[in-house]
């Protein structure tokens, strides 16, 4: 499964795809945004938060260099 996808499916819970590419503080800026928008809000505005997180994080997945993309650059040069 590419990490774009395990971004997607653990974006489920706001942030946690963010947090799995790398990228901690706007994970945690999500799951913060997430709670007060579940807490504060109607149904809808939890919906558009939720698909813009998980936008977000497909996005990210798409264009972050990770551990294994740099040992296949390796294996690839040897």
């Amino acid at each position: 499964m590419e990490r774009k996808t395990k971004a997607v499916i653990l974006s489920i819970v706001p942030g946690l795809g963010h947090l799995y590419l790398g990228f901690i503080v706007r994970g945690l800026c999500w799951m913060i945004l997430g709670i007060c928008v579940a807490v504060g809000s109607s149904d809808v505005g939890l919906i558009l938060v939720w698909s813009i997180c998980m936008i977000d994080a497909y996005q990210k997945g798409r264009h972050t260099v990770m551990a294994a993309d740099i040992e296949k650059l390796a294996g690839s040069v040897s």
